[in-house]
């Protein structure tokens, strides 16, 4: 059934099948994952161990594989699927909350791999923040640093856009399934970054979008970076909840001293106050201070994956009782 779905592929369909039919709980399936993962078994013994490791029924998981089956199977060609066993993949984020067990990427997975720095903001910016976004790009990119963003209408689009059109490398890290396009006025530039850069996703094509996944996102995104500019911003905005997560992964945030000197927002001055923020006057300035960052980061030793933990398994109470899979034993392959 499944003799043309790559290994990768597949090992993430079933990644996805295990942690749906656990109300969609990561958190719960990720330690059996790891643990078997480790023995380099075929994705389908692989996934049935993982089944009877976590109490599921054969009746628990043969609707969920017939519902997302489809969604795998017809990825394009130009998707590629990569996990933490990966070479490609990018170890800067291990170690940080919610660090995704899959990935699916459209476009020069090398990016993965080079120092990448956040340019993210409001979506409606005034127009002295989109010359200031489009200033630092031109900076960052002249200092060999690759540009990443969320697509967003407003400063994520102006970051990638400016990037393309001064023939820079941009990711852009979206908070949809590779296979959707949010907003729908970024579908061409989308495309275009897939061609000439790198399109970047921890959702199963499977799932539909939920509003919480463009802050899952967000943590993406900062822990792919060594630093996240926020260009312009008001207060509560996405760019804040990143800056967050930046501090908290041990990454750089920056901004200006315009933003700084704004008295109608807040978020500035809080900011300032914390380890690990740069506030910079210009945009060549702060490309000048994050390259010898950039340069440290490139020549660090490559991390490894978390070394799979056996933890107990309390099986949940069931309204009715139903065998597990039996190890070794699933009809549909």
């Amino acid at each position: 059934m499944m003799g043309g779905m790559d290994d990768h592929v597949r090992r993430a369909l079933f990644y996805t099948v295990l942690a749906e039919a656990k109300d969609g709980s990561e958190t719960t399936v990720l330690p059996v994952f790891n643990e078997v993962a480790g023995k380099h078994l075929k994705p389908e013994t692989e996934f049935v161990e993982c089944a009877s490791k976590l109490s599921l029924s054969l009746k628990d998981l043969e609707p969920l594989i017939d519902s997302q089956y489809d969604s795998f199977a017809n990825l394009d060609s130009s998707v590629r699927v990569i996990s933490w066993e990966d070479p490609e993949w990018p170890s800067q984020t291990f170690g940080t909350a919610y660090c995704p067990r899959f990935l699916y990427l459209r476009g020069d997975i090398s990016l993965l791999s080079r120092p990448m720095v956040s340019v993210i903001g409001t979506r409606t910016p005034d127009l002295s923040g989109k010359k200031l976004c489009i200033q630092t790009v031109e900076a960052l990119g002249a200092k060999n640093l690759v540009v990443a963003s969320g697509l967003a209408l407003g400063i994520d689009g102006v970051a990638h856009m400016t990037a393309l059109r001064m023939g820079f490398p941009t990711v852009c890290v979206i908070g949809t399934p590779i296979t959707k396009y949010y907003p729908a006025e970024h579908q061409r530039l989308q495309d275009e970054i897939a061609a000439k850069g790198l399109v970047v996703s921890r959702f199963a094509p499977s799932l539909p979008t939920q509003k919480w996944y463009f802050l899952v996102r967000n943590r993406l995104m900062s822990s792919l970076s060594i630093a996240s500019v926020i260009v312009e911003e008001k207060d509560g905005g996405g760019a804040i909840s990143q800056a967050e997560y930046s501090l908290e992964q041990g990454r750089r945030v920056c901004f200006y001293q315009s933003t700084l000197d704004n008295s109608a927002i807040l978020w500035p001055r809080k900011l300032s106050e914390r380890n690990h923020v740069l506030v910079a006057r210009t945009p060549i300035s702060l490309a000048k201070a994050l390259a010898p960052q950039a340069r440290q980061e490139h020549i660090r030793e490559k991390a490894v994956p978390p070394a799979p933990k056996v933890v107990p398994h309390v099986p949940l109470k069931r309204k009715r009782k139903e065998s597990p899979v039996p190890a070794g034993q699933l009809s549909l392959f």
